[in-house]
């Protein structure tokens, strides 16, 4: 831009691109977020996962890699431990403070030969300066790992903890907090990767600790948290000390606002159905009526096919096709209006 004569100047326009009309979004076949982990986990957005120290964030995430593990091995639907939901496969990048010993142990306990858990790539403590010094050098990191994960073919990117590589000094600054996580959000969007953020609660457990822009920012928010002292769950599954309860908030409808669980002996957790009331949506319910029908025979189906024998208005049987592609119950095949549906993993 030439700041000299002032009618020498460069005139810069920001061109917008023509708004959607509703009318059109109405009737429009939108294609569903992919998930890896269904209200938890989506390809080209960011998810913030806080906990208390100790609350078990990372046991929960083992869980998560153990699944999609399992998913890779079977090929099949393997269950998200959130309700009505399967996990999706996907490569996946851990770039933590943990040491090489503590992934050790962990990828020797997943079952298989050793080329089996390749698709599993871990940057650990001992690799030296994984990173940004300070917050001048969280671009030039940004680009570094945009680079690693479409270079490796990364689906799933996890980073533990926010805070340090994402070079944030105060938690409670609100503007640098939203730099840091802006600059996460572009490793989502330029590569699509789904991006999970480890970060710490409020003493309560339910917010993430700082200022407001730690739930400004994100797609998903996510909290895990043991019982309080005031708390309890009856059930005959576990014990009062194992069970954990994952709060969850956001862009997507299939998000679940509480789910309780608790973790076996083999620290494997497992959805606790029954003891808190769930709301169940209309495109959830009716999302049931279309698995039922789809269960009576193999192979492909359309929307129009579906609708007309459950009697089923056409718009509403596509929300409920969209909620089912999105918690990894059927699998969407085509891009248009005319695309057809098959049971996820049959």
């Amino acid at each position: 831009m030439n700041c000299g004569n002032p009618d020498q100047r460069d005139i810069r326009k920001f061109a917008l691109p023509v708004p959607d009309l509703a009318s059109e979004l109405a009737t429009a076949d939108i294609e569903s977020p992919s998930a890896i982990v269904p209200g938890c986990l989506y390809r080209g957005h960011v998810t913030l996962l806080s906990g208390a120290p100790k609350a078990g964030k990372s046991t929960l995430v083992r869980d998560w890699l153990r699944r999609i593990h399992l998913a890779f091995q079977t090929y099949s639907a393997v269950p998200a431990m959130v309700p009505t939901g399967s996990i999706r496969p996907a490569r996946t990048l851990i770039i933590s403070e943990e040491t090489a010993w503590a992934w050790a142990e962990f990828a020797s306990e997943l079952p298989g030969e050793d080329e089996d858990k390749s698709w599993l790539r871990i940057l650990h403590r001992g690799h030296g300066r994984i990173a940004p010094a300070s917050s001048a050098d969280l671009d030039d990191w940004v680009d570094a790992v945009v680079d690693t994960v479409k270079t490796l073919e990364i689906g799933l990117l996890i980073v533990d903890p926010v805070s340090r590589f994402g070079a944030i000094v105060s938690e409670n600054d609100n503007s640098e907090v939203l730099r840091a996580l802006m600059a996460f959000e572009r490793i989502a969007s330029e590569t699509g990767a789904s991006l999970l953020l480890l970060h710490h609660t409020t003493k309560g457990g339910h917010e993430p600790r700082g200022c407001g822009a730690w739930q400004q920012q994100p797609d998903v928010l996510l909290s895990f948290r043991s019982l309080g002292e005031k708390e309890a769950i009856e059930t005959d599954e576990t014990t009062q000390d194992r069970i954990r309860i994952l709060g969850g908030k956001g862009r997507f409808p299939e998000i679940e606002s509480v789910v309780p669980c608790h973790m076996d002996q083999e620290r494997e957790y497992h959805y606790l159905p029954g003891v808190i009331n769930r709301f169940v949506s209309v495109p959830e319910y009716d999302g049931e009526r279309i698995l039922a029908v789809m269960e009576t025979r193999s192979g492909e189906w359309s929307a129009n096919e579906l609708a007309e024998l459950l009697e089923m208005d056409i718009q509403k049987a596509r929300r409920s096709l969209r909620n089912l592609a999105a918690r990894n119950r059927i699998v969407k095949h085509g891009e248009t209006r005319n695309a057809t549906y098959t049971l996820y993993g049959s």
